[in-house]
Protein backbone atom coordinates (compact mmCIF):
# COMPACT_ATOMS: atom_id res chain seq x y z
CA UNK A 1 0.00 0.00 0.00
CA UNK A 2 1.51 3.28 -0.89
CA UNK A 3 -0.14 6.64 0.73
CA UNK A 4 -1.67 9.41 -1.13
CA UNK A 5 -1.92 13.19 -1.29
CA UNK A 6 -4.19 15.48 -2.22
CA UNK A 7 -5.65 15.17 -5.84
CA UNK A 8 -5.09 11.52 -5.68
CA UNK A 9 -7.59 9.46 -8.17
CA UNK A 10 -7.13 6.10 -6.46
CA UNK A 11 -5.58 2.89 -7.70
CA UNK A 12 -7.06 -0.29 -9.12
CA UNK A 13 -7.58 -3.01 -6.66
CA UNK A 14 -8.52 -6.11 -8.43
CA UNK A 15 -9.07 -6.94 -12.03
CA UNK A 16 -12.57 -8.84 -12.15
CA UNK A 17 -14.68 -10.47 -14.74
CA UNK A 18 -18.21 -9.18 -14.97
CA UNK A 19 -19.39 -11.65 -13.55
CA UNK A 20 -17.02 -12.13 -10.55
CA UNK A 21 -17.45 -9.84 -7.31
CA UNK A 22 -15.69 -9.84 -4.28
CA UNK A 23 -17.96 -10.69 -1.29
CA UNK A 24 -15.41 -11.25 1.48
CA UNK A 25 -12.14 -9.02 2.44
CA UNK A 26 -9.82 -10.43 5.28
CA UNK A 27 -7.34 -8.29 7.31
CA UNK A 28 -4.54 -10.34 8.31
CA UNK A 29 -0.80 -11.19 7.99
CA UNK A 30 1.44 -13.89 6.19
CA UNK A 31 1.30 -16.29 9.03
CA UNK A 32 -2.76 -16.21 9.10
CA UNK A 33 -4.01 -19.82 8.41
CA UNK A 34 -7.19 -19.49 6.45
CA UNK A 35 -10.02 -22.50 6.33
CA UNK A 36 -11.40 -23.30 3.22
CA UNK A 37 -15.01 -24.79 3.42
CA UNK A 38 -16.50 -27.14 0.48
CA UNK A 39 -20.14 -27.73 -0.39
CA UNK A 40 -19.78 -31.57 0.29
CA UNK A 41 -18.65 -30.42 3.92
CA UNK A 42 -14.86 -30.57 3.87
CA UNK A 43 -12.01 -28.07 5.28
CA UNK A 44 -8.96 -27.47 4.03
CA UNK A 45 -6.28 -24.74 5.87
CA UNK A 46 -3.48 -22.91 4.04
CA UNK A 47 -1.45 -20.32 5.87
CA UNK A 48 -1.65 -16.65 3.43
CA UNK A 49 2.22 -16.91 2.52
CA UNK A 50 1.24 -20.22 0.98
CA UNK A 51 -1.38 -18.41 -1.48
CA UNK A 52 -0.09 -18.03 -5.18
CA UNK A 53 1.83 -14.76 -5.57
CA UNK A 54 -0.22 -12.25 -8.08
CA UNK A 55 -0.11 -8.12 -8.72
CA UNK A 56 -2.45 -6.08 -7.33
CA UNK A 57 -5.06 -6.31 -10.41
CA UNK A 58 -4.53 -9.70 -11.51
CA UNK A 59 -7.52 -12.20 -11.26
CA UNK A 60 -6.12 -14.36 -9.32
CA UNK A 61 -6.21 -18.12 -9.58
CA UNK A 62 -8.90 -20.76 -9.26
CA UNK A 63 -9.00 -22.66 -5.84
CA UNK A 64 -9.17 -26.08 -7.75
CA UNK A 65 -5.48 -25.76 -8.76
CA UNK A 66 -4.77 -24.96 -4.85
CA UNK A 67 -6.64 -27.84 -2.90
CA UNK A 68 -7.43 -31.93 -4.54
CA UNK A 69 -10.81 -30.78 -5.17
CA UNK A 70 -13.51 -33.89 -6.16
CA UNK A 71 -15.38 -33.26 -9.55
CA UNK A 72 -18.47 -31.28 -8.35
CA UNK A 73 -16.82 -29.72 -4.87
CA UNK A 74 -16.74 -25.88 -4.69
CA UNK A 75 -15.34 -23.54 -1.95
CA UNK A 76 -18.25 -22.09 -0.39
CA UNK A 77 -16.71 -20.34 2.69
CA UNK A 78 -13.49 -19.24 3.45
CA UNK A 79 -12.65 -17.18 7.27
CA UNK A 80 -9.28 -16.44 8.72
CA UNK A 81 -8.54 -18.73 11.61
CA UNK A 82 -8.90 -16.86 15.06
CA UNK A 83 -4.87 -16.97 16.67
CA UNK A 84 -6.05 -16.48 20.31
CA UNK A 85 -6.72 -19.66 21.30
CA UNK A 86 -10.29 -19.62 23.36
CA UNK A 87 -11.79 -22.65 24.42
CA UNK A 88 -15.14 -20.97 24.29
CA UNK A 89 -14.81 -20.11 20.30
CA UNK A 90 -17.04 -22.46 18.16
CA UNK A 91 -18.09 -23.28 14.30
CA UNK A 92 -21.28 -23.05 13.33
CA UNK A 93 -22.41 -24.65 10.24
CA UNK A 94 -25.51 -24.38 8.56
CA UNK A 95 -26.71 -26.35 5.63
CA UNK A 96 -29.32 -25.89 2.89
CA UNK A 97 -31.52 -28.56 4.18
CA UNK A 98 -31.86 -26.09 7.07
CA UNK A 99 -29.97 -28.31 9.54
CA UNK A 100 -27.43 -27.01 12.12
CA UNK A 101 -24.11 -27.67 13.88
CA UNK A 102 -21.48 -25.97 16.14
CA UNK A 103 -18.00 -27.79 16.32
CA UNK A 104 -15.39 -26.64 18.91
CA UNK A 105 -12.93 -24.87 17.37
CA UNK A 106 -9.92 -26.67 18.76
CA UNK A 107 -11.24 -29.56 16.33
CA UNK A 108 -9.42 -27.46 13.28
CA UNK A 109 -6.41 -26.39 14.56
CA UNK A 110 -5.12 -29.39 12.32
CA UNK A 111 -6.00 -30.72 9.15
CA UNK A 112 -4.20 -32.67 6.86
CA UNK A 113 -3.20 -31.40 3.23
CA UNK A 114 -5.76 -33.35 1.83
CA UNK A 115 -8.65 -31.55 3.47
CA UNK A 116 -10.53 -32.93 6.44
CA UNK A 117 -14.51 -33.75 6.55
CA UNK A 118 -16.05 -31.05 9.15
CA UNK A 119 -19.36 -32.05 8.86
CA UNK A 120 -21.26 -35.07 7.31
CA UNK A 121 -23.75 -34.12 5.32
CA UNK A 122 -27.10 -36.50 4.11
CA UNK A 123 -27.66 -37.15 0.49
CA UNK A 124 -28.51 -33.94 -1.54
CA UNK A 125 -27.66 -31.65 1.15
CA UNK A 126 -24.92 -28.81 0.74
CA UNK A 127 -22.70 -26.77 3.54
CA UNK A 128 -24.07 -22.80 2.92
CA UNK A 129 -22.35 -21.08 5.47
CA UNK A 130 -20.31 -21.20 8.23
CA UNK A 131 -19.36 -18.72 11.27
CA UNK A 132 -17.17 -18.62 14.27
CA UNK A 133 -19.14 -17.47 17.44
CA UNK A 134 -19.16 -18.05 21.20
CA UNK A 135 -21.43 -19.55 24.01
CA UNK A 136 -23.45 -16.54 24.51
CA UNK A 137 -23.89 -15.64 20.70
CA UNK A 138 -27.46 -15.96 19.56
CA UNK A 139 -27.92 -17.44 15.72
CA UNK A 140 -30.64 -16.66 13.42
CA UNK A 141 -31.29 -18.40 9.85
CA UNK A 142 -33.61 -17.50 7.86
CA UNK A 143 -34.23 -18.04 4.03
CA UNK A 144 -34.45 -16.01 1.02
CA UNK A 145 -38.17 -15.53 1.14
CA UNK A 146 -37.71 -14.10 4.92
CA UNK A 147 -39.03 -16.96 6.96
CA UNK A 148 -36.80 -17.80 9.66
Amino acid sequence: YRTQRRGGKGKLGQGLKEEDVTTKLFVGNTHTSLLFFSNIGRVYRLKVYKLPLAEPTARGRALVNVFPLTEGETITNIMPLPSENDENQNIVFATAHGNIRRNSLADFHYIPSNGKIAIKLDGGDKLVSVKVCNEIDHVLLSTTLGKS
